[in-house]
């Protein structure tokens, strides 16, 4: 058995501080993300529900700047389909469509 009579360095408590910190950091973002998440589930649905156009495909391009366009769409951390809720019913680049 070993007896080291030298004190622990303070860089190992440290470390560990620094991990915890790092994981509660990680943790304190999914958390973020998975409320924000579940917010645009709530807005697609209140969407298709008021019968707004949802585009699956981006938009066209006059929808990316365009002031009643929502982007922001995300619904998990896989989700790439850019999807685009437009709160004109009444825009005229949608109605030629329907």
């Amino acid at each position: 058995m070993l007896i080291f009579n030298e004190p622990m360095p303070d860089c190992v408590p440290e470390l560990y501080r620094s991990r915890q910190e790092d994981a509660d950091r990680r943790y304190d973002l999914r958390a973020r993300r998975q409320a924000q998440y579940q917010t645009n589930r709530q807005k697609l649905a209140e969407a298709i529900a008021s019968d707004l156009p949802i585009l699956s495909f981006g938009g066209y391009d006059s929808c990316q700047d365009c002031p009643d366009a929502d982007h922001d769409t995300m619904t998990a951390d896989d989700d790439d389909i850019c999807r685009v809720i437009c709160r004109d019913p009444a825009c005229l680049r949608h109605q030629k469509r329907r």
